[in-house]
């Protein structure tokens, strides 16, 4: 009987949440006020003059809520809560030029702040602004400038202490130039703000959560002879890149991260390419079929990445959908046990094989479930 081998470096941990509601209150400067209707998006806003003030008009952010939570073992629970509060603080009774930039400014702290708890191992979610919107007063009757695209403008936040960067909690090597790495960490970045989305970013987060509470870490490195923009090797454990413009997919890194998270469940390093003779090994396709399913489970995809093959047959694809709809009951859950997936998982694993290009790679390993996918979901607070 095929027997699956834990990876050795895995480390089951028994977590229990804590949460903690962060709450800064802030002072507003004593000067006449008045609501602006400019908004977040950059809109110019007409403001209003104020009779004999001198006072520069500031934007203040009335109160930031938010919540930490994480395994009662970590020590560095009480470092994190206090330095986000301190960070919120500072932000809170910071004045900025416009409405705009004071909401830049919340908005870029809430990353901040959740990619700060993921580097010790913690989540922090932010409930955006509390009480009233910031306020605003044009003391000199002008247009205010709109943000800047592409980020908070001229909103300078203070440094994070370290760590603060979350690359480096799972990168062991890299042979990546400083521009490369700058790419990579806005393509991680980008992977767990779930690219605006928050299902995706739920789930995004736990798997990196994973890897960074479990200290388990990575090789990320440049290399051209890979075939597709980006790869995982769960024998080097090693995430490569094919050029620059690799950076770009977050999609690809989704399904790449996913492939780690993966090897770092049940150790996939037999199934690599390359591990046998002929090239695919088998158990190849059910790795690849797995984590087909996880994308398109997470991401409702009608068009699917299970079955994206001209040789599919609409007839196929509408089964496939049906069968995704059933086993998220239309999204809104995730299977979390092998009976969860209605007893149809081996006969879409089979018609993927035959269909999506893995027809000559390897032979089928019935009893090798999708654990990983499973198990993600199964302990997943995101749905």
């Amino acid at each position: 009987m095929f027997k699956l081998t834990p990876h050795p470096t895995l480390k089951m941990i028994a977590v229990v949440s804590l949460f903690l509601m962060i709450t800064n209150s802030c002072k507003k400067e004593p000067i006449r006020q008045e609501n602006t209707k400019s908004s977040f998006k950059g809109e110019r806003s007409k403001g209003y003059s104020t009779i004999d003030s001198q006072i520069p008009c500031k934007y203040y952010i009335s109160a930031i809520a938010g919540m930490l939570t994480g395994p009662i073992s970590n020590p560095n629970f009480s470092q994190v809560r206090d330095y986000i509060e301190s960070w919120g603080d500072e932000v809170c009774n910071r004045g900025h030029d416009s409405r705009a930039l004071a909401l830049a400014a919340l908005h870029y702290y809430e990353q901040g702040a959740s990619n700060y708890a993921l580097g010790y191992g913690f989540s922090w979610t932010g409930n955006g602004p509390l009480l009233e919107d910031p306020i605003i007063e044009d003391c000199n009757g002008t247009y205010i400038p709109p943000v800047p695209s592409g980020g908070p403008g001229n909103v300078t936040l203070p440094p994070l202490p370290s760590p603060t960067d979350t690359l480096s909690k799972i990168m062991l090597t890299s042979n990546l130039s400083a521009a490369q790495l700058e790419s990579l960490r806005s393509l991680l970045s980008r992977f767990l703000s779930g690219d605006g989305n928050s299902e995706w970013a739920c789930i995004h987060k736990q798997l990196y959560r994973h890897m960074a509470t479990n200290n388990l870490k990575f090789g990320f490195a440049m290399n051209q002879n890979i075939q597709a923009y980006q790869s995982y090797n769960p024998v080097s454990q090693t995430f490569s890149f094919n050029n620059n413009d690799s950076f770009i997919f977050t999609n690809t890194f989704e399904h790449e991260f996913f492939h780690s998270y993966q090897d770092m469940s049940i150790g996939t390093d037999g199934y690599a390419i390359g591990t046998v003779a002929g090239g695919y090994p088998d158990g190849y396709t059910n790795i690849e079929f797995e984590t087909a399913l996880f994308g398109d489970i997470l991401k409702s995809r009608p068009e699917s990445t299970a079955f994206v093959n001209a040789n599919v047959s609409p007839e196929l694809l509408l089964e496939y959908n049906t069968w995704l709809n059933s086993i998220t009951m239309n999204n809104t859950k995730y299977p979390k046990t092998f009976e969860d997936l209605g007893g149809k998982y081996n006969y879409f694993l089979k018609k993927f094989k035959l269909y999506s290009g893995y027809a000559d790679k390897g032979e089928i390993l019935l009893n090798l479930k999708p654990v990983s996918l499973l198990n993600l979901f199964s302990t997943s607070p995101c749905k």
